[in-house]
């Protein structure tokens, strides 16, 4: 008997558990057992830092019975890379590169991004015009601040190598994350890379988001097969 697939889902910086609402019945509907997770966002006298996301990963992640996948976007791309080791696979949805390539991006400033104080739904929908008013409205109401130490300290992380395979799902015109700075990172790494369009949140709220989803989870059957 094929023992199923178990993936861990870690979402971006600003984000939720929420955010992977699409994606998780299709992966099911193949067979993949999802969990999505709430990563740190303190934004308190002791902020967040990358440490205390990563640690919050790799704990789920190991949890997880095997064969196992782990799957990030944005931010969480990042983590998912650095918890490839840990994993049979891994994807990445229009990841924050690590270092050199986070280079291109502009450094952060101040101590909180305050996506969810100062959320607005006409920028929400802007952002997410590849997505339909209701799941605009939805992402409006639960955006969450930021601390900007874990997006700078985010930055700087520098990763090795692993021999895992991993897929990148990356936006030709991301506004957030340099598509540039992605494909570089994927040839680096010989990852198998698809560009698609959309906007930088959409590979995961957008009207194409079940089709993404499908597509990764024939992916991962052919990958963790082979």
């Amino acid at each position: 008997m094929t023992r199923p697939v178990h993936a861990l889902l870690l979402h971006g910086a600003g984000g939720g558990a929420w955010q992977w609402g699409l994606w998780m019945p299709v992966l099911q509907a193949h067979g993949i057992h999802a969990r999505a997770i709430d990563l740190p966002h303190r934004c308190s006298a002791a902020p967040s830092g990358w440490q205390d996301a990563l640690d919050t990963a790799s704990h789920a992640l190991e949890a997880l019975p095997r064969p196992r996948v782990v799957a990030g976007a944005s931010l969480g791309g990042l983590l998912a890379a650095a918890c490839a080791p840990l994993a049979d696979a891994a994807v990445l949805l229009n990841p924050l590169p690590p270092s050199p390539w986070s280079r291109s991006l502009a450094p952060p400033t101040g101590d909180t991004r305050r996506w969810g104080t100062d959320a607005r739904l006409a920028s929400t929908r802007a952002s997410l015009h590849d997505a339909d008013p209701a799941t605009a409205l939805a992402a409006f109401r639960r955006w969450r601040d930021c601390p900007v130490r874990l997006l700078r300290e985010a930055r700087e992380v520098v990763l090795e190598r692993v021999d895992v395979p991993m897929r990148m799902l990356a936006c030709d015109a991301d506004a957030d994350i340099p598509p540039d700075a992605m494909r570089a990172w994927a040839r680096a790494w010989s990852m198998d890379i698809e560009e698609i369009g959309g906007s930088h949140a959409g590979v995961l709220l957008g009207s194409g988001a079940a089709a993404h989803a499908a597509r990764t989870a024939g992916w991962l059957a052919a990958t963790l097969r082979g």
